[in-house]
């Protein structure tokens, strides 16, 4: 038999007759089935080189509702690509049909259908037990961060983690990652009085690589060391003085505005 250089040189059409009519069948498409990809781009390689606007004009991608998606195609010998122009997370049919020729004209053996899914969506911070902005945050405080995708683990390092008070190196930590939940403690407990930063690092990404794209930020201030026991009887003795229609404060408590 001939090698495939063979068969395009010696490749001719005369008077609508050619010298070589074996049909081009497809020997892989991509991405294929339900396990999602991030690669918005779908490739089919051919058993022969191809006709190059044929097989452009032979292939369609629709997406779960029915609707062509547009994409920008390039056939390059016996492998076409197809690049998705505004890609999103979803599920998508593609279709050969069989006006795909070779270069002399011989059609697909036969159209090849198949559905792929793509996500292209990256895991967004869906809860923390400490607020960007709490105030009175216990010394003892540590940060339970849940993302709204199961993270991969080969994208964690806990020396991506960050907490640290202004002016001040950063903070000894352990970070554990559990499925979609990252745990970070601090090893001591944190200064009073004082605003620190936990900035969780980008490059966290879901299952099949989509990253955070941005670092989250949560700033917060630790407990001030107010006691709540002489609060507690500051706001009852003034509450009685109220009731009693005084206007001053009873001897030896101190306004509880500046306690």
């Amino acid at each position: 038999g001939f090698s495939t250089l063979q068969r395009l040189l010696t490749r001719y059409v005369v008077d609508g007759r050619r010298n070589e009519a074996i049909a081009p069948g497809i020997v892989s498409v991509s991405p294929e089935g339900l396990q999602p990809t991030r690669f918005p781009t779908v490739v089919v390689q051919f058993s022969e080189p191809m006709e190059a606007s044929s097989v452009c004009a032979a292939l369609s991608v629709t997406d779960a509702q029915g609707r062509a998606v547009a994409g920008r195609c390039r056939s390059m010998g016996d492998r076409l690509e197809f690049e998705l122009l505004s890609p999103v997370s979803g599920t998508f049919d593609a279709r050969i049909a069989p006006a795909a020729t070779d270069l002399v004209g011989n059609a697909l053996q036969a159209e090849r259908r198949w559905s792929f899914a793509l996500d292209v969506t990256g895991p967004t911070l869906l809860s923390s037990n400490v607020a960007e902005g709490a105030t009175d945050v216990p010394l003892d405080t540590f940060f339970m961060l849940r993302f709204s995708k199961t993270i991969e683990p080969a994208s964690f390092s806990f020396s991506t983690f960050t907490l640290s008070a202004e002016f001040a190196p950063p903070v000894a930590i352990e970070v554990v990652l559990a499925g979609d939940t990252i745990t970070v403690r601090p090893r001591q407990p944190l200064a009073r009085g004082t605003r620190y930063t936990l900035i969780v690092p980008a490059t966290l990404s879901d299952m099949v690589g989509n990253a955070l794209g941005q670092p989250y930020v949560i700033s917060f201030v630790t407990d001030q060391g107010r006691d709540p026991h002489v609060l507690a009887v500051a706001h009852a003795t003034v509450n009685v003085i109220e009731n009693l229609g005084m206007v001053s404060v009873a001897e030896g408590i101190e306004d509880p505005a500046e306690l």
